[in-house]
């Protein structure tokens, strides 16, 4: 005992040593915020005490594995999140909530049917608590063998199985293990933001030459928020970043691409294709990659076929989930109908993705409006912009894409990714013939935020070659300290949305 009493003293007084002028910085922006945030307001003292230990934590933990500092940063900030966001208060969580409970009780499918969409009444004891924080009475609750029908469940008919497992596990171990509802609603959280994270990890360490794009970006708040919550997007984004990996790897790295990267990436994508239908067209950079990049020439056609499959699984998804009719869609809202309109009036849908594809970049500041769009913060917004920007244009490393095909490659994924996504919501969501496109939101984004740097990195306009050479190779000895201060930067942002939260939720 005395000996790993020793040994937790050297380290801290190390790491202390090392860390002491961030966690003062933490230290002002706790105290700033949580002033502004609660003013003159008594503040939940314990819930605050907390928060500051996992925020110091966060920080101490950083080390020189980036993947594994990061999923650490994760598991302690997104933690916060899972319990002190109130009850199905993220976007559609209480639709996501219905279908973790549906898979939990063996419904692996989708039904369109209401005397088939029956699930345990305890959906509806959690679902009287909506927006409220967790000072709730669902201890109170057992669970019960009792059903009701939930049409509700119908509204997630465009994703599959797959993205709701961790939440139905959690929530089936509550079950299992006859706790009450509270603690079975808050462990189904909990698993969903564990695999979050361990995607997350596996994202970071595979990819070679974006390891702090991707470690960014896999911590921006509103990401953590949602893979905290019974979302699917935590699922499907830690996905994403799985497959974003071995995306970026095949345009940047000296190596040759072999065959079971490609067999891994297409499973990524056809698994993408049934949760984040839009995501699959990661699969078509495998056209802009040259025949000389692959391992041989059989690699090569393997790879052709590869965005065929891609291609054919998510057509075969989309007629698959356009086969139901949710049971309270207004009948105003028909995808074969708009798809009718879209073939007649050709200049009009035209118009109407174009208009989609420019909008998308107002959509930046519903990355951190939380709640079901009830409250956020322009000003962390702006703040947030200022690092991540500086971070994607600055920063000195070997980020860009092999070739201009590579590059133009990147390019026409990531405008036909927010061509699809607008697509799939004006189909799906919008009423036939309006003219303009209903339900895209900010977080629809995120996934590609990763590949900015290939395209706004200018850090050679900002040093001479040679300096920037010398740059590089400093940042490399230096990692440890590079991860130290933009983990940290990025450990702030999550404090400030907790503290956000916190203001809005349990002023006293």
């Amino acid at each position: 005992m005395l000996v790993w009493g020793a040994k937790f003293t050297g380290w801290f007084k190390v790491v202390f040593k090392q860390r002491w002028k961030y966690l003062v910085a933490l230290l002002i922006i706790f105290t700033v915020f949580t002033l502004y945030f609660f003013q003159f307001s008594s503040v939940p003292k314990k819930i605050l005490l907390l928060t500051g230990l996992f925020s110091i934590l966060s920080i101490l933990l950083i080390g020189k594995n980036l993947a594994k500092s990061t999923f650490w940063i994760i598991i302690l900030m997104g933690s916060l999140f899972t319990f002190i966001t109130p009850v199905l208060d993220t976007p559609d969580e209480h639709a996501h909530f219905s279908r973790a409970v549906y898979l939990s009780e063996g419904h692996f499918g989708m039904s369109d049917k209401a005397d088939q969409l029956k699930i345990s009444k305890d959906f509806r004891v959690v679902l009287d608590r909506i927006h409220q924080n967790c000072h709730n009475d669902l201890k109170k609750e057992q669970h019960t063998t009792k059903q009701n029908e939930e049409t509700i469940i119908s509204l997630t008919a465009t994703y599959s199985f797959i993205s709701y497992i961790p939440q139905a596990i959690g929530w089936s171990l509550g079950k299992l293990l006859n706790i009450n509802l509270y603690w079975s609603f808050y462990l189904g959280r909990l698993l969903n933001l564990i695999v979050y994270a361990i995607l997350s990890y596996f994202a970071i360490k595979n990819v070679k030459k974006f390891k702090v794009p991707m470690a960014v970006v896999t911590m921006l708040p509103m990401t953590v928020y949602l893979a905290a919550s019974y979302n699917q997007d935590g699922v499907s984004y830690g996905l994403v970043f799985l497959a974003m990996s071995l995306f970026i790897n095949f345009i940047t790295a000296e190596t040759k691409i072999a065959a079971k990267e490609i067999g891994l990436f297409v499973l990524l994508c056809g698994i993408l294709a049934t949760c984040k239908l839009p995501y699959v067209m990661l699969a078509g950079i495998l056209i802009f990659i040259k025949p000389s990049q692959y391992k041989n020439r059989k690699t090569y056609f393997i790879a052709l076929g590869a965005v065929i499959l891609a291609a054919i699984i998510a057509l075969l998804w989309y007629y698959y989930y356009t086969t139901f009719t949710p049971a309270n869609r207004l009948p105003e809202k028909d995808p074969t109908e708009q798809l009718k309109f879209m073939v007649h009036n050709v200049p009009t849908a035209i118009k109407l993705m174009f208009s989609g594809i420019i909008d998308s970049i107002s959509k930046y500041l519903e990355l951190f409006t939380f709640g079901w769009f009830s409250y956020g913060s322009p000003h962390i917004a702006f703040m947030y912009l200022v690092y991540i920007g500086g971070l994607f244009v600055f920063y000195p490393l070997e980020i860009k894409a092999k070739n201009h095909l590579n590059s133009l490659g990147t390019a026409v994924v990531m405008v036909g990714i927010i061509f699809a996504i607008n697509l799939s919501q004006y189909l799906t969501w919008t009423p036939v013939g309006l003219g303009t496109v209903e339900g895209v939101q900010g977080r629809y984004y995120i996934g590609l935020l990763v590949l900015l740097p290939i395209f706004v990195n200018s850090s050679k306009l900002f040093y001479p070659q040679t300096e920037l050479s010398e740059q590089r190779a400093l940042m490399k000895k230096s990692e440890y300290a590079q991860n130290i201060w933009v983990l940290s930067i990025a450990t702030y942002f999550l404090l400030t949305m907790i503290l956000l939260t916190l203001g809005n939720y349990y002023k006293g």
